[in-house]
């Protein structure tokens, strides 16, 4: 069994990430963003381009769910005064 850790999370926070790593086993789509975010993370550049839109109603559920999981840990990391939670 791989070994865990508890980390603190607000519950928007899990709730996006519950959604985001989801996604990932079901679409090759979210997994070649990842790719690309991975790139960038390793001082690439990428392009992303939206082919066809999806739903506006649900892409403006998860960019609010986004928005409010990064609120919510940006506030509690500042309350703690240190690093204290993931923010998604």
């Amino acid at each position: 069994m791989s070994e865990t850790v508890k980390y603190p999370m607000p519950k928007t926070g899990a709730e996006y990430a519950t959604k985001l790593f989801a996604s990932m086993e079901q679409s090759p789509e979210v997994r070649r963003l990842i790719e690309a975010a991975h790139h960038v993370l390793a001082g690439g550049k990428v392009e992303v381009s939206v082919i066809e839109k999806g739903d506006a109603a649900r892409v403006a559920e998860l960019t609010a769910l986004s928005v409010e999981a990064r609120r919510q840990s940006n506030d509690a990391n500042l309350a703690a005064g240190t690093y204290v939670t993931l923010i998604p």
